[in-house]
């Protein structure tokens, strides 16, 4: 039972880790110039918070 359990985590695993990595070239480029612009993995949350309200941010559904 734990060899099945083990294989159908392995599947799930595989089917979304798989089409990620499949992306257009020109879709991974976006992609990683969205990381590079957005994600800073040393920002406090205090320090995204003053971010967020330096640059007026007030809508989640806008670009």
């Amino acid at each position: 039972m734990a060899v099945c359990r083990f294989g159908l985590v392995l599947l799930l695993v595989l089917c979304a880790a798989l089409p990620a990595e499949a992306q257009p070239p020109a879709v991974k480029h976006r992609y990683q110039n969205f990381l590079n612009q957005h994600v800073y993995t040393s920002m406090t949350e205090a320090r995204c918070t003053s971010e967020i309200r330096n640059r007026r941010i007030t809508d989640g559904n806008t670009n």
